[in-house]
């Protein structure tokens, strides 16, 4: 008699790679003959993105984009320039271990920019954004899950489980050229542009998947040639759509789709009259998707034989499901001060989100969402020059979450959908933002399987019977597992179960057991 082992193989995720590469950004710009000479700088930020990226098992390849944008009037004049650079850089991260089905997240940020201006044709930046890398991948796991001859005996627990990963990313370009109606002004020069991506509406079909959204853009502009400072602001959307190539997909996954506004170029564009009243958008949008299913396996966690002696191993493995996305709306109030005189106009405002931490209470069943918001005001002051004051501002966002347990980790990235502002005082601005933030909740579930299963056959000698009688007398206590009881007499827990008209499997009171012994 043979003892057949059936194995299921169970993907188990690791983290290879979890931490940060830095970049410098070094620019010492000097201005073309066009531009007018530099007398006050106003603002001068850095908004780095990665543009797209390719994962193998052992590292990860990407470029990284950083535009540069300053702000500075000349003497004399409250009239507005800008300055914009692009500075591109191909990185590339050995995780340090190799794995595979490699799933990697990247995310650019800022940590600081100077901007000093060494004279009027000249300015040096100096900063430092930083990217950081998560990198996960899959290692197949063998566990038993059926086990036939030899009088073997087998506790099975049902498990969850994502058997496997489908991700694709592209990196796509949308075009449309605006029309400006007859009220606006003409257009002198684009100052700041911004785009960001709403909902984006996804349809699998075989092999395929379609994602349609639409890209919310925001101009700010000068629109006059006089030395005073006229500015005003538009926006717009851009509607896309695209077809993703993913091999294995179908409707049993559960998809997740990334968009993100990588690169958002914006200039005027002369009519046939020469009138700057058009505007060519240009937008760099990379999508990311991954995909994963729920499958379901039963695992042995214990064995036995009711004739002969048996050892096997048990490991303890950490099982991932499927994540569930978890969404929030928070509307943050703050209000800043200006102190570069009184505001006599309010040309425009934006907001950018800083890193979050997560913090998870289990007691509470709930998860805490902390993060930081920069808030930029562009204003004109009395004297009609243009200045920007800031401020960061902190929020906290609690998010209940009932399912929540013990190894669950929670993953939050913060969005700004919207931004406004009403005047105060003088001096002062009101500020709100509506921000999003889209989580996901990673569960697993912590399971003590058997690996590994030997029966002693030598001879194929029997046990010897632990009495010579038919049927043992034995007093069990409520709670007790009838799994535990069968296995300490080397006897069927089927035939406990049926001998004693019991229906669960573990007693629901004190009482007598009639134990049927194998022989």
């Amino acid at each position: 008699m043979d003892l057949k082992i059936n194995h299921e193989l169970i993907p188990l995720k690791e983290v290879i790679y979890d931490g940060i590469q830095e970049q410098s950004v070094e620019l010492d710009y000097i201005l073309p003959d066009y531009f007018p000479d530099i007398f006050k700088l106003i603002k001068c930020e850095t908004v780095p993105n990665v543009t797209s990226y390719s994962v193998s098992d052992d590292k990860v390849v990407y470029e990284l984009c950083v535009d540069v944008n300053i702000l500075y009037c000349t003497q004399n004049s409250s009239q507005l320039n800008t300055i914009r650079q692009k500075l591109t850089y191909s990185k590339t991260l050995e995780f340090g271990r190799t794995g595979s089905g490699v799933y990697a997240v990247l995310k650019a940020k800022t940590d600081y920019v100077n901007c000093r201006v060494v004279n009027q044709r000249r300015i040096d930046i100096r900063g430092a954004v930083t990217v950081k890398i998560n990198a996960t991948a899959e290692k197949n796991q063998e566990m038993i899950c059926d086990l036939f001859g030899m009088n073997v005996q087998m506790k099975k627990k049902p498990v969850e489980y994502a058997p496997g990963r489908l991700t694709c990313g592209k990196l796509i370009t949308v075009s449309e050229e605006l029309e400006m109606n007859s009220v606006s002004h003409p257009v002198r020069n684009v100052i700041r542009s911004q785009a960001e991506t709403g909902k984006t509406d996804i349809k699998v079909i075989a092999n395929k998947l379609i994602a349609k959204g639409n890209a919310d853009v925001s101009v700010l502009y000068t629109c006059d040639d006089s030395d005073n400072a006229v500015v005003d602001s538009l926006k717009f959307g851009i509607p896309f759509s695209q077809i993703l190539d993913i091999d294995g997909i179908d409707e049993t996954y559960k998809c997740s789709i990334s968009t993100n506004v990588v690169s958002c170029d914006i200039s005027p564009v002369a009519d046939k009259d020469g009138n700057m009243i058009k505007l060519q958008c240009e937008l760099g949008i990379w999508i990311s998707c991954s995909a994963m299913r729920t499958a379901h396996a039963e695992l042995v966690t214990d064995v036995y034989s009711t004739k002969f002696p048996c050892t096997f191993t048990k490991s303890k493995f950490k099982i991932s499901q499927v994540p569930e996305d978890v969404n929030a709306q928070l509307y943050a109030k703050n209000s800043i001060e200006c102190n570069e005189g009184t505001i006599d106009k309010v040309f425009d405002m934006w907001c950018t989100p800083g890193n979050a931490a997560v913090r998870i209470d289990e007691n509470e069943k709930a998860v805490f969402v902390n993060g930081i918001v920069h808030y930029c005001v562009l204003i004109r002051n009395e004297t009609g020059m243009p200045a920007i004051i800031e401020k960061d501002g902190a929020f906290e966002q609690r998010i209940d979450l009932p399912d929540i347990h013990s190894g669950s980790t929670f993953e939050a990235q913060v969005e700004i959908h919207g931004c406004s502002y009403n005047l105060s005082s003088s001096n002062t601005v009101q500020i709100s933002a509506d921000i999003d933030i889209c989580g996901k909740l990673y569960r697993s579930s912590e399971i003590e399987a058997v690996t590994a299963v030997e029966i002693n056959d030598e001879e194929m000698k029997p046990l010897d019977p632990c009495c010579d009688c038919a049927i043992k007398l034995y007093f069990g206590t409520e709670g007790e597992s009838v799994w535990d009881i069968a296995k300490k007499y080397s006897t069927s827990v089927k035939s406990v179960m049926e001998e004693n008209d019991l229906y669960e499997e573990k007693l629901t009171e004190d009482k007598m057991l009639l134990i049927p012994i194998v022989i």
